[in-house]
Protein backbone atom coordinates (compact mmCIF):
# COMPACT_ATOMS: atom_id res chain seq x y z
CA UNK A 1 0.00 0.00 0.00
CA UNK A 2 1.39 3.38 -0.97
CA UNK A 3 2.30 5.86 1.73
CA UNK A 4 -0.61 8.14 2.56
CA UNK A 5 -3.39 5.67 1.75
CA UNK A 6 -5.85 5.46 4.58
CA UNK A 7 -8.18 2.58 5.33
CA UNK A 8 -9.36 0.82 8.43
CA UNK A 9 -10.56 -2.76 8.92
CA UNK A 10 -14.16 -2.98 7.73
CA UNK A 11 -13.96 0.14 5.53
CA UNK A 12 -15.81 -0.12 2.25
CA UNK A 13 -13.32 2.22 0.65
CA UNK A 14 -9.78 3.44 1.07
CA UNK A 15 -8.85 7.11 1.02
CA UNK A 16 -5.97 8.14 -1.24
CA UNK A 17 -4.84 11.72 -0.53
CA UNK A 18 -2.33 13.63 -2.64
CA UNK A 19 -1.43 14.14 -6.28
CA UNK A 20 1.19 11.43 -6.69
CA UNK A 21 -0.71 8.73 -4.74
CA UNK A 22 -3.86 9.44 -6.80
CA UNK A 23 -1.81 9.29 -9.99
CA UNK A 24 -0.31 5.97 -8.85
CA UNK A 25 -3.79 4.60 -8.13
CA UNK A 26 -4.88 5.52 -11.65
CA UNK A 27 -1.77 3.97 -13.20
CA UNK A 28 -2.24 0.79 -11.14
CA UNK A 29 -5.82 0.61 -12.42
CA UNK A 30 -7.28 0.66 -8.93
CA UNK A 31 -11.06 1.04 -8.91
CA UNK A 32 -11.62 4.70 -8.11
CA UNK A 33 -15.13 5.38 -6.83
CA UNK A 34 -14.84 9.17 -6.92
CA UNK A 35 -12.21 11.87 -7.06
CA UNK A 36 -12.59 15.02 -4.97
CA UNK A 37 -10.61 18.12 -5.90
CA UNK A 38 -10.44 21.64 -4.51
CA UNK A 39 -11.15 24.22 -7.23
CA UNK A 40 -8.34 26.40 -5.87
CA UNK A 41 -5.79 23.54 -6.09
CA UNK A 42 -4.43 24.93 -9.32
CA UNK A 43 -4.00 24.03 -12.92
CA UNK A 44 -1.51 21.30 -12.05
CA UNK A 45 -4.42 18.98 -11.36
CA UNK A 46 -5.90 19.42 -14.85
CA UNK A 47 -4.21 16.46 -16.56
CA UNK A 48 -4.91 14.20 -13.59
CA UNK A 49 -8.59 15.14 -13.51
CA UNK A 50 -8.86 14.74 -17.27
CA UNK A 51 -7.31 11.26 -17.08
CA UNK A 52 -9.76 10.25 -14.34
CA UNK A 53 -12.75 11.56 -16.27
CA UNK A 54 -11.49 9.79 -19.39
CA UNK A 55 -11.83 6.42 -17.69
CA UNK A 56 -15.20 7.22 -16.18
CA UNK A 57 -14.25 8.28 -12.66
CA UNK A 58 -16.66 10.88 -11.26
CA UNK A 59 -14.88 14.11 -10.28
CA UNK A 60 -16.40 16.51 -7.78
CA UNK A 61 -15.16 19.93 -6.73
CA UNK A 62 -15.18 20.35 -2.95
CA UNK A 63 -13.88 22.79 -0.37
CA UNK A 64 -10.58 22.29 1.45
CA UNK A 65 -12.40 21.47 4.70
CA UNK A 66 -14.01 18.42 3.12
CA UNK A 67 -10.65 17.23 1.84
CA UNK A 68 -9.19 17.67 5.34
CA UNK A 69 -11.93 15.47 6.83
CA UNK A 70 -11.60 12.82 4.14
CA UNK A 71 -7.81 12.65 4.36
CA UNK A 72 -7.88 12.42 8.16
CA UNK A 73 -5.04 14.89 8.49
CA UNK A 74 -2.83 13.51 5.71
CA UNK A 75 -1.41 16.01 3.24
CA UNK A 76 -3.89 15.98 0.37
CA UNK A 77 -2.51 18.71 -1.95
CA UNK A 78 -6.03 19.57 -3.06
CA UNK A 79 -7.05 16.09 -4.22
CA UNK A 80 -8.44 12.95 -2.59
CA UNK A 81 -9.68 9.74 -4.20
CA UNK A 82 -11.92 7.09 -2.73
CA UNK A 83 -10.94 3.66 -3.99
CA UNK A 84 -11.98 0.05 -3.49
CA UNK A 85 -10.08 -1.37 -0.50
CA UNK A 86 -7.63 -4.23 -0.91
Amino acid sequence: MADGWRSRPGDRQAVVPGRRPVEEALEARRVLKILYAAPQAGKGLGPLLQKARGIGVPVEGVEEERLERLSRGARHQGIVALVEPY
